[in-house]
């Protein structure tokens, strides 16, 4: 495109030379500022041999025609100096975008959860006995500073006959945990969540206990420990 304007703008100025006309000078003078030292070898590259010397038109009519010719060139001349400031396609380079991970300052996060189990299990008993599948170990270490734990377990009791209570084991101490106990009537699945407790120092295996006030099976769907900062 912009040697075709080089071009087109010395076969111009080379017509209206061999006419005896002085071509606009904004024109020469913007495609000489573009352009600089190339009009010059455009020109040559044409060469005044190639321009007629007799016009098979009216003077008046030739002049009309440059005039539109050289105005369409100005205007594409003014745009040249956009164009250039723009890096071409095929020359930009493409950066994928590297999202980096923010690291906060705080101690930890504000809440975290302890799988405690997630198979469907049960039993009938009418004394506190372990769920199978329902056991972790837990080193309070791994949570410094944390303020308290809930327990939270899906699960109903068959029919809705009876009292279903579900609680915390310290399996390691052989001691239910304090505050951890919860309940249901329900025939539904339903997820309590029990009060707030801590739990004994160091790294213990804990087990989720239920038994039944009717002997009708209490049934967990899963159950998890939440920390709380």
């Amino acid at each position: 495109m912009v040697g075709g304007l080089i071009l087109i703008a010395g076969a111009l100025i080379a017509i209206l030379a061999r006419l005896n006309i002085k071509p606009a000078q904004d024109v020469k003078s913007k495609v000489e500022g573009v352009f600089p030292d190339q009009l010059t070898d455009a020109g040559k590259a044409i060469g005044l041999k190639e321009i007629p010397k007799d016009i098979p038109i009216g003077r008046e009519e030739f002049l009309e025609i440059l005039e539109a010719s050289i105005s369409a060139v100005n205007k594409r001349v003014d745009a040249i100096p956009k164009l250039s400031q723009t890096t071409p396609v095929t020359n930009q380079t493409q950066t994928a975008t590297t999202q980096t991970a923010t690291t906060t300052s705080s101690s930890g996060p504000k809440v975290a959860y302890i799988p405690v189990g997630n198979t469907g299990s049960g039993t009938s008993s009418t004394d506190f006995s372990s769920v199978s599948g329902h056991e972790v170990t837990i080193d309070t270490g791994s949570y410094p500073g944390y303020k308290q734990m809930v327990l939270e377990v899906n699960f109903r009791i068959f029919q809705g006959n009876g009292t279903g209570e579900v609680r915390l084991f310290n399996k390691t101490d052989g001691t239910g945990v304090t505050n951890s106990s919860l309940s249901t009537t329900s025939q539904d699945y339903s997820t309590k969540t029990s009060s707030g407790f801590t739990l004994a120092g160091g790294s213990k295996t804990y087990t989720v206990q239920v038994k039944s006030s009717t002997g009708y099976s209490v049934d967990l769907q899963w159950s998890r420990i939440k920390v709380e900062f």
